[in-house]
């Protein structure tokens, strides 16, 4: 009986490795998607959990995204956060501008996208509710 309950679970487990990849795979090739521009300064506290969940929440819809981040100055450790994430998600583009640049800055990034969502984390109410939102 036990050998049952192994077999049940290996088979979850490989079941769930082969949608893993064949999702990979298909976000590839899948034209459009989301792009979330991120605006920054002094942003520490919430900029990887933004940029981590807008990716999860992306992943699990079966979208492509891009994550275009605008750090208007920050003083902390949001940049050295910033090209950590970079690393692991290489599609991740940072961007330092200034204050009055940023208008001008966010137009221009979300030119070839089918949705675009901007996120200012400047606001320090943002950052913990924002991205379980975005499943339109």
């Amino acid at each position: 009986m036990e050998w049952v309950l192994w077999g049940l679970g290996l088979y979850g487990s490989f079941w769930l490795l082969l949608v893993a990849f064949a999702r990979s795979l298909l976000l590839r090739f899948q034209p459009g998607g989301t792009h979330l521009v991120v605006v920054t300064r002094n942003s520490q506290g919430s900029v990887e959990w933004v940029i981590r969940s807008f990716f999860f929440w992306s992943w699990l819809s079966g979208r492509s995204c891009q994550i275009v981040c605008l750090d208007t100055g920050s003083s902390d450790d949001t940049l050295f956060i910033l090209n950590r994430l970079k690393h692991r998600y290489p599609w991740i583009r940072i961007r330092s501008v200034m204050e009055h640049q940023l208008e001008d800055r966010m137009a221009e990034e979300g030119v070839d996208a089918e949705r675009v969502v901007v996120i200012d984390l400047r606001n320090r109410q943002y950052g913990w509710e924002i991205p379980l939102d975005l499943h339109g």
